[in-house]
């Protein structure tokens, strides 16, 4: 008897330029990813089939997606580790997607990897004109701190509290009591 073919978990994200997209099969063995495009109808499609090892012999898994738009698929990156296949793949023309398929619909097996997605108005934000790697070029500035003589921090205890009796003595613990 034939054994069905799954489909297996896959999440995406995307940048203005590009897709990530996560196969999430752990232990895949020979995965297969092809990405290509659709001259006629001008959309990219990616296709996947790849096996794991189980209980009752190899389990296959496949899929394919008809992408929103056209890719450059001469530039698709693919890393395979025993936890997961990810895919990156670059778009034909910057912009963003509504969505990661050309036709509407849900697919119960495809979900959106939050921890990867950047939209438009993140994008923007995150052009900060502050740089962390800058912090290296605080170190050869003079005048903060080094070697400054008049420092009054020269390691030494503070002197004590003054007293309410202004004798400069700790009175244990009690407040003074009386008048003047």
């Amino acid at each position: 008897m034939a054994q069905a073919v799954a489909h297996p978990p896959v999440l995406w994200a995307q940048r203005q330029d590009c897709l990530y997209v996560t196969i999430d099969l752990q232990d895949c063995q020979a995965p297969k990813v092809d990405v290509q495009n659709n001259d006629t109808d001008k959309f990219g499609v990616l296709k996947f089939s790849g096996s794991v090892a189980g209980p009752e012999g190899a389990e296959k898994y496949a899929f394919e997606l008809e992408l929103s738009g056209e890719v450059k698929p001469e530039e698709t990156k693919i890393s395979a580790t025993p936890r997961h296949v990810f895919v990156v793949i670059f778009k034909k023309e910057a912009g963003y997607w509504d969505r990661l398929q050309r036709k509407a619909g849900k697919l119960t097996y495809l979900k959106v990897d939050w921890n990867k997605w950047m939209d438009e108005d993140d994008m923007e934000d995150s052009k900060d004109p502050f740089d962390l790697s800058a912090i290296e070029n605080f170190t050869g500035m003079d005048g903060m701190g080094e070697g400054d003589e008049d420092s009054d921090d020269d390691g030494e205890e503070p002197p004590p509290l003054e007293g309410a009796n202004g004798a400069g003595e700790s009175s244990g613990g009690k407040e003074a009591e009386g008048g003047s």
